[in-house]
């Protein structure tokens, strides 16, 4: 792996250790730290929803499993102390009173508990099951069942943010097979890439990742970076990409869907880990397709939702004009049967 990049002046003051959780929070908000694990999601927010879940579990997830991506193991390798440190340090902020700094079984990393499950081992809810015996609901999050999940990489920036009082500049990112340290930003033309870049890239792994535009740069999230997917085919129906599902799904029948433009609610028990894509001769792209169709049928749902919501408000304006009319008749009728004085 090339050289770390240089030390830079801190941006902020270090905390102590005795800080408090709001101010701790607060540092990661300004350190602009979110998922480094691919998911993007503001870490801040994160760590408070945990803590208004009540959560007792902290699980640091070193288990990326993407063929070929080894950024978070070296991270590990160079890095597992500050990455314990901010595992502590997020413990704390929530009060969990569990913690687990997850490594595959046959790594040596200092204060890492080995996790022996198969492909793929990284999935956030397959971890948790492991670890704590609890149930992620199939449409849920960790947080559900009182746990936090929170990528390495995303631990060792919390540890400079408050440790340091650096901001999120940086990140281990493997590049074409080889681990190196890019600062956030960087163009992904930049980087030692074979093949041109007309073609754009592949960020994320080769099965669970996504092709990106040639004009691309690194993101916080950004753990990997290739040149693009072969291209694919038509799909044979060989059935391979079945049997290659850990969860037992249908590959094949999710990719008709997506072809046809249909629904099938059984893409949410797909948890995207790229086997399937890895089985296919036909070299589909299938993981992108399957979030493709969550995607749509998450939007078709928010769309039915807001139907619902404007015709029940609808329906709740007609019945106030209703009432208010026959408030007025009844009024008037009133007035009509009193007696006059002329």
């Amino acid at each position: 792996m090339s050289d770390e990049l240089g030390a830079e002046d801190a941006e902020f003051t270090p905390l102590p250790p005795e800080a408090g959780a709001a101010a701790v929070i607060e540092r990661i908000e300004a350190a602009g730290i979110v998922g480094m694990g691919g998911g993007a999601y503001p870490t801040a927010r994160k760590i408070r929803e945990a803590i208004a879940a009540d959560a007792d579990w902290v699980i640091g997830n070193g288990m990326a499993s993407e063929p070929g991506v080894t950024a978070d193991a070296t991270l590990l390798r160079d890095h597992a102390d500050e990455v314990r440190t901010g595992l502590d340090i997020v413990a704390r902020c929530t009060g969990a009173a569990h913690t687990a700094l997850a490594v595959p079984i046959d790594s040596d990393v200092r204060g890492g508990t080995p996790v022996g499950l198969s492909y793929p081992a990284g999935d956030e809810k397959r971890l948790v099951a492991h670890l704590t015996g609890r149930e992620v609901p199939a449409t849920g999050y960790a947080s559900d069942v009182g746990v936090l999940v929170l990528n390495v990489s995303t631990l060792f920036a919390i540890h400079d943010a408050v440790i340091r009082g650096r901001a999120l500049r940086q990140r281990i990112v493997t590049v074409a097979g080889t681990d190196r340290w890019v600062a956030i930003g960087t163009p992904l033309a930049d980087l030692p890439l074979p093949g041109a870049a007309t073609e754009g890239y592949r960020v994320q792994g080769e099965l669970t990742g996504r092709d990106v535009a040639s004009d691309a740069a690194v993101a916080p999230s950004t753990f990997s970076v290739e040149v693009p997917r072969p291209t694919s085919w038509a799909c044979i129906r060989c059935g391979w990409c079945a049997s290659a599902c850990p969860e037992g799904l249908a590959p094949e029948r999710l990719h008709r869907a997506f072809e046809a433009d249909a629904a099938d609610a059984a893409v949410f028990d797909c948890i995207e880990c790229g086997a399937c894509t890895a089985a296919c001769p036909s070299q589909l792209d299938l993981v992108n397709e399957f979030r493709a169709i969550k995607t749509r049928m998450r939007r078709e749902q928010l769309a039915r939702e807001q139907a619902e919501r404007a015709r029940q408000r609808s329906a709740a304006r007609t019945e106030r004009l209703a009432r208010a009319a026959h408030e007025r008749d009844r009024q008037r009728a009133e007035r009509m049967e009193k007696p006059r004085q002329w």
